[in-house]
């Protein structure tokens, strides 16, 4: 990447983010919000790095504003604040405040000043009556007591609201796009890369290690989600798996999913692979691969994203191939590999131009396995999926 300007999200941008979202939550009747994140690798930054560019490390992160007021003050441990700053320059965060709460209970800092996150609160929301808390179900119970209870105490009525803050990430920016088409690039190298590192006596770690690499090297800032190469029935069954020492072997079903993570945003890349013809196998990825496009001709613009899904899992299930269907194969994606809108059964959410979409396709629990084929989509002016890579379905081989 050296020499190439790479996407990322203009500071304009990013700097009216925390303004649509106060104009949006006084809409729904909030006077102030307050927005959680933290490290955890799968959704961890969430609200927090859309608003400020801020992805948490080591401490967790409030954010805390009036819907009235687009100028956000962060609230963060004391190890935090100098990174911070640093970071949320070009973003509409007025002050960084290290507050006790987050404080390590075994440290000292006696060059920060620390605050009291509860007091700061109080202050920030003097007069308000009701407040939307954004990641409320990842908030730990500790922190829940000690600084958002007291709000409550007070007479304010806290409530979620993370439903009205999707909304407004339903459809992509083009800046958003390209970030998010970077991050499929990298996947792409990453894919490549697995596939030609995947062979009989390897280990499954090796080989997630040459795809890591190659990713990283082509600008992944960390993975939303571990990389996953699986071999064998036990390591390919189920719907997770943890890349191990095991060896692969010449007559494994191998199954590689890849989640980089490119500016917070995130793309979806997953494949199954042989080294022989396995005629069942074979009929499974096939199958696999008519339930995206079943899913596919059904990504349309003012339709219900969950008709795409009800078509993806029919598919499969007409296929007959032993394994379930067991989670919902049609999402968003952007911040989180899997963000709202999640087109559920009992979803009547639209299809949007401008959406960004994951199709995965999966099949697990079967007496030889599992596996996922997995691409991304974008929703473009003519109200149509567009695959990330016009060669998706050949881009890497099944048979290596």
């Amino acid at each position: 990447m050296a020499g190439v300007s790479a996407p990322t999200i203009p500071d304009h941008e990013l700097a009216l983010r925390p303004a649509a979202l106060g104009r949006a939550l006084g809409e729904a009747g909030f006077d102030g919000w307050i927005a959680f994140g933290d490290d955890r690798a799968v959704a961890g930054a969430d609200h927090v790095r859309y608003l400020t560019d801020f992805a948490p490390h080591f401490e967790p992160v409030l954010l805390a504003a009036r819907t009235d007021d687009h100028q956000v003050v962060m609230l963060t441990g004391p190890e935090s604040v100098g990174y911070a700053a640093v970071v949320t320059a070009r973003a509409a965060v007025a002050e960084i405040v290290a507050i006790e709460e987050f404080a390590h209970p075994d440290e000292e800092y006696p060059t920060i000043a620390i605050s009291s996150g509860r007091e700061r609160l109080t202050e920030r929301f003097e007069g308000a009556r009701r407040i939307a808390v954004l990641g409320a179900q990842a908030i730990p119970h500790p922190v829940w007591s000690h600084v958002i209870s007291p709000l409550a105490d007070r007479g304010l009525e806290v409530g979620s609201a993370d439903e009205v803050a999707y909304a407004l990430r339903a459809v992509k920016t083009d800046a958003e796009q390209a970030v998010i088409g970077e991050a499929y690039r990298i996947a792409r190298l990453g894919l490549e890369s697995a596939a030609g590192a995947v062979r009989p006596g390897v280990s499954e770690r090796e080989a997630a290690a040459a795809a890591e690499a190659v990713m990283r090297e082509a600008g992944a800032e960390g993975f939303g989600i571990d990389t996953m190469v699986a071999s064998g029935v036990a390591n390919t069954a189920p719907i997770l798996a943890r890349s191990t020492n095991r060896a692969i072997g010449a007559d494994d079903l191998v199954t590689v999913t890849l989640a980089p993570r490119y500016e917070g945003y995130h793309a979806a890349l997953a494949r199954a692979f042989l080294f022989r013809p396995n005629a069942q196998l074979e009929a499974a990825i096939d199958a696999a691969r008519r339930g995206q496009r079943a899913a596919r001709a059904l990504l349309v613009a003012g339709r219900e994203g969950r008709d795409a899904a009800a078509a993806l899992r029919e598919t499969l299930e007409q296929a007959r191939t032993g394994a379930e269907v067991p989670y919902v194969p049609v999402h968003s994606l952007g911040l989180i590999e899997f963000e709202p809108p999640i087109f559920l059964s009992s979803s009547a959410a639209p299809i949007q131009v401008g959406m960004a979409l994951s199709i995965d396709s999966p099949l697990f629990g079967g007496a030889w396995g599992g596996l996922r084929l997995e691409d991304g989509f974008s929703i473009t002016d003519d109200g149509h999926a567009e695959p990330r890579f016009a060669d998706y379905e050949d881009m890497v081989p099944v048979l290596l």
